[in-house]
């Protein structure tokens, strides 16, 4: 992590509509920017909210591993596959042919070498 006064910078240059890394309880989502109030609260569309001034994290439920901090690429690809990967332990796989979970096996297989 970034030095505080970094950390405080970035937090002062965000926009409403900004993409940002959401993170609780080590689960990873991308939310935005949904407001900025004049005494520098930003609130995310998820409901949680920081402080600017006093650097507090003040979410709906606290938590002392409640973190927002920059979108990377990196980022926004694991998000992604993480949330594909929660897809797909969903997915009614019975409902396919032989031909295609051969397919899905070959790529699997694949993937663990």
């Amino acid at each position: 992590m970034v030095s505080n006064e970094l950390y405080l910078d970035w937090l002062k240059s965000l926009k409403v509509g900004d993409e940002v890394v959401y993170t609780f309880r080590g689960i990873i989502t991308i939310d935005k920017v949904k407001k900025i109030t004049p005494k520098g609260l930003i609130r995310l569309k998820s409901g949680e909210s920081v402080d600017i001034f006093g650097m507090r994290i003040l979410p709906s439920t606290y938590d002392d591993s409640f973190l927002i901090e920059p979108l990377t690429p990196e980022i926004d690809e694991r998000v992604a596959k993480m949330t594909m990967a929660r897809k797909l332990e969903k997915y009614p796989f019975y409902l396919l042919s032989k031909e295609q979970l051969e397919k899905i096996i070959e790529i699997v297989e694949g993937v663990e070498e």
